[in-house]
């Protein structure tokens, strides 16, 4: 699966449990906040695709996603990784 697929895949995930995506120009690199309740995921327009899959699987490692949701064992894979960096820190 090419970086660009893991991006739209992650994303799909994202959008099934609640997230809201947006793209832009914040001052790092981006990543997961809420706002009035909602969650959202920032993601920097100038990132490639394997830094947006990255910032996408670290905000879904922070939430509960039901693993019917992850439909290939690449999307699998880098939310495991994500969460391991995430107990890591």
């Amino acid at each position: 699966m090419s970086d660009k697929e893991l991006c739209r895949a992650l994303a799909a995930v994202g959008k099934e449990v609640g997230l809201r995506i947006l793209y832009g120009r914040p001052r790092g690199r981006g990543g997961s906040c809420s706002y009035h309740g909602r969650g959202y995921v920032v993601i920097h327009s100038d990132s490639d695709f394997a830094q947006r899959a990255s910032v996408l699987a670290q905000s879904l490692a922070e939430r509960e996603v039901d693993e019917t949701l992850l439909e290939s064992q690449e999307v699998r894979s880098a939310l495991d990784r994500a969460r391991a960096a995430l107990v890591a820190s």
